[in-house]
C-alpha cells in the first residue's frame, strides 16, 4: 500500500500558490450562497487574478481537478447587484467558451439571466395615446367560401403536425427498444419542440434515462465490476427505488462485494478518493472499515472522503465534516502516531484531521 501511496506523490506535488487560488475561488463560492455579492465578487476576481485558465476540469492540487468557472459566478454577483450590462457581457462570453452546457446544472439560470438583463437593458417605449372607443361590432357575416376554406387548412395542419408527433414518440421508443439512448433522446427532443403532449414527453425522457442507467448498471455486472455495478445501482434508486430489475441485480452486487477482498476494496478505495470520486470511495472504504475494523489507513482516508463532500457542499455539508471528524477520532485510537500525506490532500482536511482529539 506505502509505494502504492508514494507513486501518487511524485504524480502531483502540492504548491502553495495552487491553495491560494482555490481556496479563494471556493470563498466566492460560499460567498455567493450567502448572497454577500460584494465579498463574492472581490473573492472571485482574486482567484481569477491567480489562475486565469478556467475549465471544465481544471488541476487543484495532487491529483484533483475541479470545475472552474469564476466567470459565471461574476455575472451572478452583477446581475443580482444590478449591473444588467456586465453580466450580460459575461453570460455571452460564458456562452461562447462553452464553459455552461445545456447538461450543466447552471445552463437554465443563465438563460434566465439573459433573459431579465436583456428586458432590463430594452429602451422604454413612449407611452402611447389611449385609442378611441371601439365603433359597436358589426353584424356578423355568414361565413365566405375562403374563411370555410382557411378554417379546413387549420384542421389538416393540426392533423398532420399530431401524425408527426406520434411518428417521432413511436421512433424513439424502437430507438430505447435497441438501446440507442442517444438517437432516442433526439428524436424525443424534436417531439418536445412541437409542444403537443408534454405529460407524455415527460414520461419518455424518464424512461429513456431509467434505462439507460439499467443497461450502464447490467454491463457493469456482467463485466463482475462489482464497485461500478453499485455506485449505478444507486442511480437506479434515484429514478425507480421499486424496479424488480434493481432488486434482481442488487443480490448479486452485495455476494460479489462480499467475494472480494478487503486488501483489492481498500486499493479500489483509495483510487476512488485520489481520483475525486469521493461518493464511490466512501462506498468501498465503509465496507473494508466493517470488515477490518483496526486499520487506520482506511479510517483516516474514509474520514477525508466525507470532509471532502463536505467542504463542497458548504453550509449542508456540516454532517458531514462531523461524520469526518469522528472517523478521524478512531484514526488517533487505532494509531496515534498516524501519519498524513499532506502534498495530495486539501490543506482543509488536513487542518480537520489535526483537529480531532
Amino acid at each position: 500500500m506505502k509505494p502504492f501511496l508514494i507513486f501518487v506523490l511524485l504524480l502531483a506535488p502540492f504548491t502553495a500558490s495552487a491553495a491560494v487560488w482555490y481556496d479563494e475561488y471556493d470563498a466566492g463560492l460560499k460567498a455567493i450562497a450567502a448572497r454577500d455579492w460584494t465579498s463574492a465578487e472581490t473573492r472571485l476576481k482574486t482567484a481569477l487574478s491567480l489562475q486565469s485558465k478556467q475549465g471544465r476540469r481544471v488541476f487543484a492540487y495532487g491529483v484533483r481537478f475541479i470545475r472552474y468557472i469564476p466567470h459565471y459566478y461574476l455575472s451572478v454577483a452583477n446581475f443580482n447587484q444590478g449591473r444588467y450590462q456586465d453580466a450580460l457581457n459575461q453570460l455571452h462570453q460564458i456562452q461562447k467558451t462553452g464553459l455552461v452546457v445545456n447538461a450543466d446544472p447552471e445552463f437554465s439560470e443563465m438563460n434566465r439571466m439573459i433573459q431579465v438583463s436583456e428586458e432590463h437593458l430594452k429602451p422604454k417605449k413612449e407611452e402611447t395615446p389611449i385609442p378611441p372607443p371601439a365603433p359597436p361590432p358589426a353584424v356578423e357575416k355568414p361565413e365566405t367560401a375562403d374563411t370555410q376554406k382557411a378554417a379546413e387548412r387549420f384542421e389538416e395542419e393540426e392533423k398532420r403536425k399530431q401524425e408527426q408527433f406520434v411518428n417521432l414518440i413511436k421512433k424513439a421508443e424502437d430507438a430505447l427498444s435497441e438501446k440507442d439512448f442517444k438517437q432516442s433522446r433526439e428524436l424525443a427532443k424534436q417531439a418536445a419542440a412541437m409542444g403537443l403532449d408534454e405529460t407524455r414527453i415527460k414520461g419518455l425522457s424518464k424512461r429513456i434515462d431509467l434505462s439507460e442507467k439499467l443497461d450502464a448498471l447490467e454491463r457493469a455486472v456482467n463485466k463482475k465490476d462489482w464497485p461500478a455495478a453499485q455506485k449505478a445501482a444507486q442511480q437506479v434508486v434515484s429514478f425507480d427505488p421499486g424496479n424488480r430489475e434493481l432488486t434482481r441485480l442488487q443480490s448479486l452486487i452485495e455476494r460479489g462485494l462480499s467475494e472480494m477482498k478487503a486488501q483489492e476494496l481498500e486499493d479500489r478505495g483509495l483510487l476512488a478518493f485520489l481520483s475525486g470520486d469521493y461518493q464511490q470511495a466512501i462506498i468501498l472504504l465503509e465496507r473494508v472499515a466493517n470488515a477490518k475494523e483496526d486499520s487506520a489507513e482506511t479510517w483516516f482516508y474514509l474520514g477525508c472522503s466525507h470532509a471532502a463532500i463536505g467542504f463542497l457542499q458548504g453550509k449542508e455539508g456540516q454532517p458531514l465534516l462531523q461524520k469526518a471528524q469522528r472517523e478521524f477520532e478512531q484514526v488517533r485510537k487505532l494509531d496515534p502516531k498516524f501519519k498524513t500525506t499532506p502534498g495530495f490532500i486539501s490543506p482543509r482536511i488536513v487542518e480537520l484531521y489535526r483537529q480531532a482529539q
